[in-house]
């Protein structure tokens, strides 16, 4: 990957958390792989699509992937992808051993490292972890644990950030807001954080994406099995809703 775009090649860059990494996806069915196919094959101009997205990053997370690596790679856009479970700062207490994040008290950090680069390249690995996250997911709704709480404070800072650079290089920064399971049965975002977090952007003057409307409550098979990550279908959905705002951001300009 070239650092620096020929003058015909517009670059989106995306931020974001495992959702928009693609758990369990091959990168071609992600929504940044999607996106990338359909722009280049609109042939108006050379699309590229860099999926930044990292396993249990929040939007801190992401802005300061961006202030230490994202600016090197001079995008035309910048998309930070968020959902339900950005309203955590989990990840302010991840250990980083071996190139992989661990979270606080995890067990897997005893585990060889060879023996950890042979399970996350298998299906096993996969499968496990659905299977824990579903059973995560259930607590939460078993719990009606509160969602009127709201981490927007704590990431305001980090949004003036990444603005005032988007001015100073010209360059447009939007947010993406993707929708699980239960937020599309309930037909509303049950996180209060996400609706603090459009507000807050609608300030900034930061373009606020809500593909929870392209969703539909009778649609199958838009999520795996964890309830929480988009399958190949919602990923498509998703890229569905981009693919036409950011062809005619760089049609027109």
């Amino acid at each position: 990957l070239d650092l620096f775009t020929d003058i015909d090649k517009k670059r989106t860059l995306i931020l974001g958390d495992s959702v928009t990494f693609g758990y369990c996806l091959d990168y071609e069915d992600t929504f940044s792989g999607i996106l990338e196919k359909q722009l280049v094959s609109s042939k108006k101009f050379h699309g590229e699509v860099i999926n930044a997205g990292h396993i249990g990053f929040n939007i801190k997370d992401s802005a300061n992937y961006y202030k230490i690596y994202g600016n090197k790679f001079n995008p035309d856009i910048i998309i930070i992808a968020v959902n339900s479970s950005d309203n955590t700062s989990q990840s302010l207490d991840y250990l980083i051993k071996d190139g992989i994040s661990y979270s606080k008290n995890s067990k897997w950090i005893f585990i060889p490292p060879f023996i950890k680069n042979i399970l996350r390249k298998s299906s096993l690995y996969m499968t496990i972890g659905l299977v824990k996250a579903r059973i995560e997911y259930r607590k939460v709704i078993a719990q009606s644990v509160d969602t009127s709480t709201s981490i927007i404070d704590s990431v305001k800072i980090d949004l003036k950030n990444l603005k005032k650079h988007a001015i100073n290089f010209d360059t447009p920064l939007w947010i993406v807001a993707v929708p699980n399971e239960r937020d599309v049965i309930k037909g509303e975002y049950q996180e209060k954080f996400l609706d603090d977090l459009r507000k807050y952007s609608e300030k900034l003057n930061i373009p606020f994406i809500d593909t929870l409307q392209d969703f539909k409550k009778d649609q199958q098979n838009y999520c795996l099995n964890d309830q929480a990550h988009p399958s190949k279908v919602g990923h498509s959905i998703i890229a569905n809703n981009l693919y036409e705002k950011v062809l005619n951001y760089f049609v027109i300009n």
